[in-house]
């Protein structure tokens, strides 16, 4: 939904600078100490601009409240979505967005590429994605009740552009599985941008093994996922099967809800979703409610909080690269 017209596009400095009782509004401010430490360097000079955009249309959200480091009151983003710093932005500097429509939006200006801001739909259920997203950001489990604690997103590595899959030799010899998973594999790179291919051995930035183990514990299931983290990023995934006459090793929708998991989607409450009961009707791709979610969940850093929270976000995931300790997650699948 688009806003009022902006009533300014000029950002109030949020650095204040104190002057001694009795200095008349002309005198300038008294230099500080030459033991105190530097200030913070300024991240964006003085006439950067600060654009706020709709992340599912791309077009500019126009009379966005928009505040730097708490200041007040806020200022209102112009018609092409633009609000410009007039004093400069210090390193790490809290941005707080609010307009109609969306989701309140709070993270850190941390880099040069920050000063594109996207916003999402606050009614995320009228574009027909599922109704527990914005209990878990993107998908809910079944079994999540209704008021639970939002949990943090997790989503595969920022700067990930390649993903081998590679298949075992026991798969491979199964007919029509190798094209089962290079369809698949297609999907996900028309959907995400991010080159997945089929591969003997990986030469991509994270690796989807799929493998046939009857005595891994998937909980008495068909097959699951086993996921692996460094600190809240997905760095690469297992894709598990039970038994080699499964017949869903050759069907193109039941490996991309697999994969839909790798990408950090979890299971939809809706019927017709892939990642929902669609599993069970047929499908064979995303629908479009599915790939609006993946576009939030790309376009968002892992350990997003709700509704649209990044600003506690660690610099090393922000930036891109996976942080933190190795661990491993099992996401479990009633396969049809």
């Amino acid at each position: 939904m688009r806003n009022s017209p902006a009533r300014g596009i000029v950002l109030a400095a949020f650095a204040l600078v104190a002057t001694a009782c009795g200095d008349s509004p002309t005198t300038p401010a008294r230099p500080a100490p030459s033991s105190a430490p530097p200030g913070p360097s300024r991240l964006l000079p003085p006439g950067a601009t600060l654009t706020i955009v709709s992340g599912y249309e791309g077009e500019p959200v126009a009379g966005a409240q928009v505040r730097l480091d708490g200041g007040e009151p806020p200022f209102r983003s112009d018609s092409a979505g633009r609000v410009v710093v007039v004093a400069g932005a210090a390193g790490d500097a809290l941005l707080e967005v609010e307009a109609e429509g969306f989701l309140p939006r709070r993270t850190r200006v941390r880099s040069p590429e920050d000063v594109r801001v996207s916003l999402w739909p606050r009614d995320v259920r009228s574009l027909g994605v599922s109704e527990g997203y914005t209990r878990k950001l993107v998908y809910t489990a079944w079994d999540l009740p209704l008021g639970a604690p939002t949990q943090r997103m997790h989503r595969l590595a920022q700067g990930i552009t390649r993903v081998g899959v590679v298949p075992s030799a026991e798969l491979r010899a199964i007919p029509g599985v190798t094209a089962a998973l290079t369809g698949a594999a297609e999907r996900m790179t028309a959907t995400t941008g991010i080159a997945f291919s089929v591969e003997d051995t990986s030469t991509g930035d994270a690796t989807i093994d799929v493998v046939l183990d009857p005595t891994y514990d998937c909980g008495n299931n068909r097959g699951c996922v086993v996921r692996q983290y460094r600190g809240v990023s997905i760095v690469g995934a297992t894709i598990v099967f039970m038994h080699p006459g499964f017949v869903g090793l050759r069907r193109q929708g039941v490996l991309l809800h697999e994969m839909g998991h790798v990408l950090g989607l979890e299971h939809s409450l809706r019927d017709s979703d892939l990642m929902g009961l669609g599993l069970w009707q047929g499908l064979w791709d995303f629908t479009d409610a599915e790939r609006l979610a993946i576009r939030m969940l790309l376009h968002r850093k892992a350990g997003n909080e709700f509704p649209d929270d990044d600003a506690n976000v660690s610099p090393a995931d922000a930036n891109g690269v996976a942080a933190g300790s190795m661990r491993e997650e099992v996401v479990v699948c009633d396969l049809p």
